[in-house]
C-alpha cells in the first residue's frame, strides 16, 4: 500500500434535529494535521468497516477517554519508583489517539452528530490535556512551581481559545501541528522516562538561578533554577504561547469574559503555586478543574449557540484574599477544592440533563434497511 501524502481537508456535519433553545445544530472544522490524515486514512477508515453501525460514537468516546486515565495512573507510579507496566502507556494513548478520530467519523458515518456529543468529546479532552501533563511532570520531578504553573496553565489556555476559534467563527481550526501532534510528543517524552539516564540526564540542573523567576517570584526561592527536562518544557510552553497568539489573530478578537478567564487563570494558577510549593499535586488540581470549568462553560456556549460566561471569580477572590492573609488552612483548602470539584459536576450534569435527548445506548438501524 502507498503512502499518498494527506491532503488538508473540510469537515461540515449538520444534525437534522435542534439544540434545546430551537437552534440547529451543526458542526465545522479545518483539518490541516497531518497525523489526523494519516490515522483517519489507514487505520480509522479501514476499522469501521468492523465496526458495528449501532455503536454510538458518544460511547465510543468515553471508552477511548478512560484509557487515557489508566495511562495516566501507570505514570503516576514513577513517584514510588514503578515502572513495571510503562510499556502500556504509548499503547494506551495511540488507541486513545485512534477512538478520539474514529467517534467522530463513526458519528458522521451514522448521522448522529449531536451537541451533547461535541460536548462530550471535548469536555473529556479537557482532563486529557491535564493527565498527559502532570503525567510529564511527574515523571521527570519537576518541582518548579513556576515550570508546573506556566506549563499546566498554558496548555489549558491552548485549547480554550481552540474553542474560543470554534465559539467565534463557527468552526474548529486544526492546524499541521494540532493537539494529536502534541498528544504524540508528549506521550514520547512520557514513555522515555522509564530510562533510568534519560531522567538522570533531565534532572541535570543547567541554571542555579534565573533573575526572571526571582524577580517576578521572590516568594519561591527555591523554583528559581532551570534543568534540563523543565527548560525543554519551557521552550514547548513558549510554542504554546505563540500558538495562542497566532489562535487570537486568526479568530480577530476576544470578548470582555474571555479575556477576565486569561487573566484570572494566570491569577488562581500563580496563587496556587506560591501558597503550595511544597505540594505540587495541590496545583495541579486547582489549575486543572479551574480551567476545565470555565472551558465546559464555553463548549456549553458553543453548541447552545448562546452567549459566553465569565470565569469563576468567587475561587480567585477566595483564593487571593487566602494569600493575602497568608491563610494555610487545611479546611478551607478542602473547601476551594470541594467547591470547584462539584462546579465541574454540576456543570456537565446539567448539560447533559438537558440534552439527554440526544443520548442512545445503540443507534438506530440505517433508513435504507429499515425501508428494505
Amino acid at each position: 500500500m502507498s503512502i499518498i501524502p494527506y491532503e488538508p481537508k473540510s469537515i461540515d456535519v449538520e444534525y437534522e434535529g435542534k439544540t434545546k433553545n430551537g437552534k440547529k445544530y451543526s458542526y465545522s472544522a479545518n483539518d490541516l494535521s497531518i497525523c489526523d490524515g494519516f490515522i483517519i486514512r489507514y487505520i480509522v477508515q479501514p476499522l469501521l468497516k468492523l465496526i458495528p453501525y449501532q455503536l454510538p460514537a458518544n460511547i465510543i468516546t468515553i471508552v477511548s477517554n478512560s484509557l487515557v486515565l489508566f495511562a495516566y495512573v501507570i505514570a503516576m507510579q514513577s513517584s514510588r519508583g514503578k515502572y513495571t507496566f510503562w510499556f502500556a502507556i504509548p499503547i494506551l494513548i495511540f488507541t486513545y489517539i485512534i477512538g478520539d478520530c474514529t467517534d467522530g467519523e463513526q458519528a458522521r458515518r451514522t448521522k448522529t452528530g449531536s451537541p451533547l456529543g461535541e460536548f462530550l468529546d471535548h469536555f473529556l479532552d479537557c482532563f486529557v490535556t491535564g493527565e498527559l501533563v502532570i503525567s510529564l511532570l511527574v515523571v521527570y520531578n519537576i518541582k518548579n512551581a513556576i515550570i508546573v504553573m506556566l506549563s499546566l496553565t498554558v496548555a489549558y489556555i491552548v485549547q480554550a481559545v481552540a474553542f474560543w476559534e470554534r465559539y467565534k467563527n463557527g468552526h474548529m481550526h486544526f492546524s499541521r501541528f494540532s493537539s494529536t501532534e502534541s498528544i504524540i510528543g508528549l506521550t514520547t517524552l512520557i514513555t522515555l522516562g522509564v530510562n533510568k539516564k534519560i531522567r538522570q540526564y533531565a534532572s541535570i540542573v543547567l541554571i542555579e538561578s534565573v533573575p526572571l523567576f526571582e524577580r517576578v517570584f521572590p516568594d519561591m526561592a527555591g523554583s528559581t533554577g532551570l534543568s534540563v527536562a523543565e527548560a525543554v518544557l519551557l521552550v514547548l510552553t513558549v510554542f504554546g504561547v505563540i500558538n495562542i497568539i497566532l489562535t487570537l489573530i486568526r479568530t480577530r478578537g476576544v470578548s470582555i469574559r474571555f479575556l477576565c478567564y486569561i487573566i484570572l487563570t494566570f491569577v488562581v494558577a500563580a496563587i496556587s503555586s506560591v501558597m503550595h510549593e511544597d505540594h505540587l499535586h495541590l496545583p495541579y488540581l486547582t489549575i486543572a478543574l479551574f480551567n476545565i470549568h470555565y472551558i465546559s462553560t464555553l463548549l456549553s456556549s458553543i453548541v447552545t449557540k448562546t452567549k459566553d460566561h465569565y470565569p469563576d471569580f468567587f475561587l480567585a477572590v477566595f483564593m487571593s484574599i487566602m494569600f493575602i492573609l497568608r491563610i494555610q488552612n487545611e479546611i478551607l483548602i478542602a473547601f476551594y477544592f470541594l467547591y470547584v470539584l462539584v462546579s465541574v459536576g454540576i456543570r456537565a450534569s446539567w448539560f447533559f440533563v438537558q440534552n439527554r435527548q440526544y443520548w442512545v445506548w445503540k443507534n438506530p438501524e440505517p433508513e435504507d434497511s429499515v425501508a428494505n
